[in-house]
């Protein structure tokens, strides 16, 4: 797995700090929030060719 780019980094940062604003979360439950958000939304990967 590569690291994200500084741009990818950014953008959680700032969605993160959102959702403390806006909900009064903690650092932690915010980016909790997203990941789970994420592999909700996330399409699965196609099938690898058959051989």
């Amino acid at each position: 797995m590569t690291a994200p780019s500084y741009s990818t980094r950014t953008a959680v940062d700032i969605a993160v700090g959102i959702l403390i604003a806006y909900r009064g979360c903690s650092e932690n439950d915010a980016f909790t929030e997203l990941a789970e958000t994420s592999r909700r939304h996330t399409s699965p990967s196609p099938a690898p060719p058959a051989h």
